[in-house]
């Protein structure tokens, strides 16, 4: 008689394995199950936490987090006592400035029943006490059961999370900033001077046709000529170029060379209407907006007591040739200046510089060379610029006598402006 335990002991073990492979999966199902409720309880615990992120030295929230935490506001946060302490809350102004911290950024607010004006941080608790029989709220000076925290989000609105209770009741609101430009005066006012009395002009064109590659890049940005407390002096701008104020007059610099003690300003865009700014004062709490238009400037051609009169030779590279009343010496690649004595020589190391900045401000005539014309005779070649550099007029005048018999000569730019 033959027995056949094998077949037995076979299905034992798959009985055995079975039971032992179920017993896996639930375990496995158990353990994923609480990792996803982990995570989930986890993102809700963090809802509170949103930071405040700078893009471009502006402040805002990153749009992913639209709809998250304390942004994903509920029709219950707009009613009941949230409601009261939104029609409570002013904002007045906060520090725009770009070189502001976020987390430093000085927020400034009112109460309604309360007139004086306070001053917090971005994202700081504010405790709040309700005045006798409801007359509104007003500050708490020691921590309360009532509190409120501003949390700017951009430069128009602010989100405010609030609390109450022991039992750690909250709500949201978002609220919009009410302006502050009585309250808070631009300081000190000559800082804004120079740009109300500015003028813009869109291309030198001494630069344009003198400059070379040295000065290429002023021929990308607007000249602003603005005017300060010593005279007249240049800004070369294009859009988004930082400025500060230092020693009474502006200068354009980095961002990293902005600071705190010093007025600030930025270039916010570059067209054909003009050159708009902004300002802030140390406070940052009221800044100031303007426009400077750009200078169309459609003018006559230069008079006859403008030009060059009667020519003559004095060395085989000198004439000599009158302006107005004056009578001057040149040689090719002189550089003339009217001013209100009438026509001079810019010869002193001083002049160049000053010119170019705008702080020596005439018409110009460049002395450019002697040619000859078709005829054979001697010519005074030369270019004339008005005060504002907007307008040329080239000069050819004939030499009314040769005492040379040199041929054609032309001079080089003045030294400097290669």
């Amino acid at each position: 008689m033959m027995l056949f335990f094998p077949k037995r002991f076979s299905l034992d073990r798959l009985i055995v394995h079975s039971f032992a492979m179920s017993v896996a999966i639930l375990t496995l199902g158990f353990v994923f199950s609480a990792l996803l409720w982990l995570c989930y309880g986890k993102s809700i615990e963090q809802e509170d936490v949103i930071p405040l992120y700078q893009t471009s030295n502006k402040k805002m929230f990153p749009g992913e987090l639209i709809g998250q935490g304390p942004l994903s506001l509920r029709p219950s946060s707009f009613v009941g006592w949230v409601s009261s302490i939104g029609d409570q809350l002013q904002l007045l102004s906060y520090n725009s400035r770009p070189d502001q911290l976020p987390k430093e950024t000085s927020l400034v607010f009112q109460l309604k029943q309360d007139k004086q004006i306070h001053t917090t941080q971005n994202g700081k608790v504010i405790f709040l006490k309700e005045l006798s029989e409801g007359k509104g709220l007003q500050i708490s000076d020691t921590p309360s059961d009532l509190w409120i925290k501003p949390i700017l989000i951009d430069g128009m609105t602010a989100l405010v999370e609030a609390g109450r209770g022991q039992a750690g009741e909250k709500g949201q609101f978002i609220t919009n900033f009410q302006g502050t430009a009585v309250r808070y005066p631009f300081s000190p006012q000559e800082c804004v001077v120079p740009f109300k009395n500015g003028t813009a002009f869109s291309n030198d064109l001494v630069i344009h046709r003198y400059g070379g590659k040295e000065f290429s890049g002023w021929n990308q940005k607007v000249c602003l000529e603005l005017r300060g407390k010593e005279g007249s002096y240049a800004l070369r701008v294009s859009a988004e170029d930082y400025l500060i104020y230092k020693n009474g007059e502006w200068e354009v610099c980095s961002f990293d060379q902005l600071k705190k003690e010093c007025p600030i300003g930025q270039v916010t865009s570059v067209s054909e209407r003009g050159v708009e700014i902004v300002l802030w004062d140390n406070t940052g709490l009221s800044p100031w907006k303007g426009r400077i238009d750009l200078k169309k400037i459609q003018r006559p051609p230069f008079g006859a007591e403008a030009l060059p009169a009667n020519p003559q030779f004095r060395t085989a590279s000198q004439i000599t040739a009158s302006f107005g009343k004056k009578r001057l010496i040149l040689k090719p690649g002189d550089w003339l200046i009217r001013g209100q004595s009438g026509w001079r020589h810019m010869r002193t190391l001083t002049d160049l510089p000053l010119y170019l900045q705008r702080r020596l401000i005439g018409d110009l005539f460049v002395f450019e060379g002697i040619e000859k014309d078709a005829q054979g005779k001697s010519t005074l070649k030369g270019m004339l610029f008005d005060e504002s550099r907007t307008y040329m007029q080239p000069v050819n005048v004939p030499i009314s006598s040769d005492k040379t018999k040199s041929s054609k000569r032309k001079g080089k730019p003045h030294r400097g402006m290669k």
